[in-house]
């Protein structure tokens, strides 16, 4: 996505900012949950490419992650690309996914699948990615439906995003004491 203005919290290093914890979080968040699938566990850190000018703020960081099998991938956080650019491509022995946008689902709600060359596209409900976190809170509250993500999965979303930041050699984002 193009870089937010100087002032904006999201660049402000004592708020957490930074693009991994911006738009990149999004981008491990759907890996964590592929290699839990297909893995059965979370992660790792491999290698990264940072842009950080200050030392701190990353404006680009590119993260190559590895599965509990071996298997490889790719996550991004960006605030240098001229457009916002979301896609989520997956591919395996038999073909491949490509979601054009799996961050904001109402702007394309497109997922492409290629099995040995024959695609088709499937079309999903146009819906906004907040409209379904307020129906799965609505679930919870009213008929005592389990959320999908709770403080065991978010422990493991900040031990992923800080493994990002160390191999990076940036700074961890500062906590928040209560």
């Amino acid at each position: 996505m193009p870089s937010p203005d100087p002032s904006d919290l999201r660049l402000q290093y004592e708020l957490a900012g930074g693009a991994t914890m911006d738009v990149g979080c999004y981008a491990l968040h759907s890996q964590r949950m592929i290699s839990q699938l297909v893995a059965n566990g979370e992660p790792s850190i491999v290698k990264t490419e940072a842009n950080a000018p200050d030392g701190k703020i990353d404006t680009k960081l590119y993260m190559q992650l590895k599965y509990p099998n071996g298997v490889a991938a790719l996550a991004k956080g960006d605030f240098e690309s001229p457009a916002f650019d979301a896609p989520l491509n997956v591919s395996g022995s038999k073909g491949s996914i490509h979601i054009p946008n799996f961050v904001i689902s109402g702007w394309d709600a497109r997922v492409i699948v290629d099995i040995g060359g024959s695609k088709r596209v499937e079309h999903l409900p146009s819906i906004s990615t907040y409209t379904y976190q307020l129906l799965a809170l609505a679930d919870a509250i009213d008929l005592g439906k389990p959320v999908k993500t709770d403080a065991k999965d978010a422990l493991a979303q900040a031990i992923l995003i800080d493994a990002a930041y160390t191999s990076s050699n940036l700074p961890l984002r500062p906590t928040f004491k209560i």
